[in-house]
């Protein structure tokens, strides 16, 4: 959903509406259980993705400056949403 997105504004948009399209169509969520389940999908999301950028990097595809941006941008994240988890306690809750 949010695969090449770098916007940290958006990306918080994003899981916002997303909640609230889901509270509309009727599907009832727990706030913490929500935003749990969506942070560690995110967290694969950008292991996989970035992943798949390092291969687009080994194709010729991206320049090593645009990998190195790519990579220091989704770790940031990955630790970004982390430490978020960790402060809200909602990292034991799988």
């Amino acid at each position: 959903m949010m695969q090449d997105i770098y916007d940290d504004d958006l990306i918080v948009y994003v899981s916002e509406y997303y909640l609230q399209c889901m509270r509309n169509r009727g599907i009832p969520l727990d706030n913490d259980d929500f935003r749990s389940d969506l942070s560690y999908l995110y967290i694969d999301h950008l292991t996989m993705m970035l992943a798949w950028e390092v291969e687009k990097f080994f194709q010729g595809h991206l320049s090593e400056k645009k990998i190195r941006g790519i990579i220091e941008w989704k770790i940031g994240e990955i630790e970004r949403v982390r430490k978020e988890l960790e402060m809200k306690g909602l990292n034991r809750r799988i």
